[in-house]
Parts: structure tokens; sequence; C-alpha cells
């Protein structure tokens, strides 16, 4: 778990939506179908992205007792990645096109020729590579909602608002200083919160 492993970086965000009385129990089927499904050795994709628990990236058993804590969610994004180096990719593709050309006499390949021959290689490549494994939690506290995610990767954070956003049917705002003064303003009752702006630091292409 992340809050565990030393120096904690977080990304911070206010839920947008209407939260059920037993977020738990009414979000569990949901929670099920985007749960991680692992790599396998057939497998066509490069990626794998789903829930899993914070105690363990390898059980996706994720029943409501299992993900809640009085009314905070609790739960592990894991991204799994599998790479083939070009290099090999490119060897393996030349090598077995060599061997349909000359088994079938015949100089070049056409376009889906030479496509079958990728997929075949990829997929026969793609049992002998480990993937990368990867996990990131998350924290929501339901009274506030508001979220911690321990990431501040752009590209993790992204696929963590799309996975979540259709788990949970709710929308992730980032929470920058700038929302903030503006959310504690309306909290207050402050009348200036409506007339709050956003001031950029620099203009131009450069911005």
């Amino acid at each position: 778990m992340a809050v565990y492993s030393g120096a904690v970086r977080f990304r911070r965000y206010q839920v947008l939506g209407k939260i059920p009385e037993d977020p738990a129990t009414t979000y569990s089927e949901k929670i099920k179908h985007f749960s991680f499904d692992p790599l396998s050795d057939e497998d066509v994709r490069t990626e794998a992205v789903g829930w899993v628990a914070t105690d363990d990236w390898f059980d996706t058993d994720l029943y409501p007792g299992r993900i809640g804590v009085g009314r905070q969610i609790f739960m592990t994004l894991r991204l799994d990645e599998r790479k083939i180096p070009s290099k090999i990719l490119v060897h393996e593709c030349k090598k077995l096109e060599a061997e349909w050309k000359e088994k079938n006499d015949r100089d070049r390949l056409s376009r889906s020729e030479r496509d079958d021959v990728k997929s075949i290689v990829t997929r026969n490549l793609s049992a002998r590579v480990l993937p990368s494994v990867r996990g990131v939690d998350f924290c929501w506290d339901l009274d506030r909602s508001e979220l911690l995610f321990f990431s501040c990767a752009e590209k993790v954070n992204e696929s963590f608002r799309t996975i979540f956003e259709k788990t949970f049917t709710a929308t992730l705002r980032p929470l920058i200083p700038f929302a903030l003064a503006v959310r504690e303003l309306d909290e207050k009752g402050t009348a200036q919160a409506s007339t709050v702006y956003e001031t950029p630091f620099a203009e131009g292409e450069g911005r």
C-alpha cells in the first residue's frame, strides 16, 4: 500500500455525483465488472487495467466489507503492461517472412500477409514476456466527496479517471488550489465566490 511505502505523492479529487446510502453494496456489481483481468499467454492485449484489493494485488474478490471502512472506500488500481522489445519483434518477423517466401516460392509478401506474420510473432513472443505490474491505491471519503489517488503520473491518472467514472458513474474534478479556494468560499456562503477568477501567470505558447 502506497501510504506504508515511504514518501507519499498523490492527487486530490472532488467526486461529483449522487452517492447512494450503501455505496459499497450498491457499487459491488460494477466493481466486479471492472475488476482486474490478468493477461494470458494467448492474450492479444498489451495492457490490463482493473480493481484489486489494496492488501493483495492478486485478489479480485472485492466484496463490500473488503473495500469499505466506515464511510470510506479503499481499493487499488492494478496496471499491467507487456512490452516486446522492438528489435526482437522486427528480427522474428523477418525470419518468419523469409520462411513464408521460401515455402511459397515468392519474392514478396502482401501487406495483409505481413500483418498476419506480425500477429503470429507477437502472439508467440507475448507468451514468453512477463508483464510489468503496478498498483496504485485510492481512498474515497464519501462524506467529504473527496478522493486521494496515490500517483501523480498523468497517464496513470487518466486511466484511473476513466475506470473510476465508469465504475461509480461519477465525475472526478482535480482539486487544484483555485478549485479549493472557490469551494471554501462557497461552503462559507460568501458572495465573493462568484467573483473569483483564475489568473494565469504566463501568456502565449508557453502557458
